[in-house]
């Protein structure tokens, strides 16, 4: 991941409601089952997925805008690198 695609996915995090970036980060950084976000934020476990599935999506527009290579390879190994 480059240093601007780095950025733009640490600006998009920032930019989300406390909620969400705790469901990334915890996701992401402590690899927290979305069962374990669930318990841990005390909401029901279609929503931390319906959640997470969103801001994947979103992420994944986010640093295709500063890519100049196919989006068939950013797609999974930009996620990946949240962590």
């Amino acid at each position: 991941m480059s240093s601007l695609e780095a950025r733009k996915l640490r600006q998009f995090i920032e930019q989300q409601d406390q909620t969400s970036r705790y469901i990334l980060l915890l996701h992401y950084y402590d690899n927290l089952t979305v069962k374990e976000i669930g318990l841990v934020l005390d909401l029901p476990q279609s929503i931390i997925q319906s959640r997470l599935t969103h801001l994947q999506q979103r992420a994944r527009q986010q640093i295709l805008r500063c890519q100049t290579v196919k989006p068939s390879t950013v797609a999974t190994s930009s996620l990946s690198a949240i962590a």
